[in-house]
């Protein structure tokens, strides 16, 4: 029967002036509106025609992955959500291609898109918490382009209760937050490097939406022992340990495959890790305390950003320049497209390696 651990703040600051930098990471750039200074400094209207790019969202019909989408859409990309619900995202295109944008309440406001510069966008099924369906999804996607210009790796689920576990028996967080997008992206690495190989001027880019709650992570990051034993931990420490592992992925990807790297000669791929900021989404507004909080409307923009708000951060990655992305390559982005520093254990290139190889042997097991 799986167990409940209290919950392991790592200990990882060594010096007091990692302190200093964690209060800054944390609070300052944590997406906090009542930090009314810090405010984004790029808009998707700086985007230019997207015509002709490829763009694969996971969890693209809610939250910042919907809004991901939608600007993608706008500007004329082919898009390419994935949702475990075919109602879901089925109600999400239509609402996207009527120019829906979701408030902090999740209300919709309509702004009528301009028809000639729209791009298309559909849906794969796809389930995270069950490795099948992510391969199964991988395969569709191939068999629909030739190529892959972003991968957002955005879908998430956060703080679930004890006891929930994936398909294939891993606890849910961790197997859908960073197992489920492992498998992804390591079946879609083909697509994104040819895209590399064919336009090597503008490469591909790998975008993994994390958080500045991995810092609650386990000490080096994974508890691969609490995993194998279905051991379960606090669920914000588990919360904590998924996000480590999505800064992990990006930065697994961009040592093999990023600029200067010795596989770059056969398609480099562009990698961030991207903080969105405190978010008003489905992804909270259900858990304890804050539900009831979004009965006092008037409180919520003092604590919460809009979900277009939220999206900045990842997609300002997919659009910045090919140069300063490449400069940037591996960064952790926090509030707002702001270079900020990721738990100093992420710099360890054996743990990161660790876990890559980890997920890939997991995946060999359901072959």
């Amino acid at each position: 029967m799986a167990t409940t651990k209290p919950s392991p703040v790592a200990p990882f600051q060594t010096t007091w002036w990692q302190w200093i930098e964690y209060y800054y990471l944390l609070m300052l750039h944590g997406g906090f509106p009542f930090f009314w200074w810090i405010r984004p400094h790029w808009k998707p209207s700086q985007m230019g025609d997207k015509r002709g790019t490829v763009v694969f969202i996971t969890g693209g019909n809610s939250g910042t992955g919907y809004e991901t989408a939608r600007e993608y859409y706008l500007h004329g990309a082919t898009v390419y959500i994935g949702c475990r619900s075919d109602q879901r995202a089925t109600d999400a295109i239509a609402r996207i291609k009527k120019g829906g944008r979701c408030n902090m309440y999740g209300e919709f406001e309509y702004e009528t898109p301009n028809a000639a510069k729209v791009g298309t966008i559909e849906y794969i099924n796809m389930d995270l918490s069950d490795l099948d369906s992510v391969e199964r999804c991988a395969n569709e996607l191939k068999g629909k382009v030739q190529r892959l210009d972003m991968l957002f790796a955005n879908a998430g689920i956060m703080a679930t209760d004890p006891g929930q576990f994936t398909k294939q028996g891993y606890p849910l967080q961790f197997g859908t937050n960073t197992l489920g997008h492992q498998r992804l992206i390591s079946l879609l690495l083909p697509l994104l490097k040819q895209t590399s190989r064919e336009t090597p001027d503008s490469p591909a880019r790998l975008i993994s939406l994390s958080s500045v709650g991995h810092v609650f992570a386990p000490r080096g990051g994974i508890n691969y022992e609490a995993i194998e034993s279905r051991t379960e931990l606090d669920k914000w420490a588990a919360y904590g340990e998924s996000k480590w592992g999505d800064i992990a992925l990006a930065n697994f990807v961009n040592t093999h495959h990023g600029p200067g790297s010795p596989n770059a000669i056969d398609g480099e791929i562009i990698t961030f890790s991207v903080h969105p900021g405190v978010v008003a989404t489905n992804l909270s507004r259900h858990l304890g305390g804050v539900e009831a909080m979004y009965k006092l409307t008037w409180l919520t923009p003092l604590y919460q950003l809009q979900p277009y708000d939220g999206a900045l951060n990842q997609i300002w990655c997919g659009e910045v320049s090919v140069a300063e992305a490449r400069r940037m390559s591996g960064s952790f982005i926090s509030c707002f497209q702001t270079q900020c520093p990721a738990r100093p254990d992420l710099k360890n290139k054996v743990a990161v390696d660790r876990m890559w190889e980890w997920c890939d042997a997991q995946a060999r097991k359901t072959e």
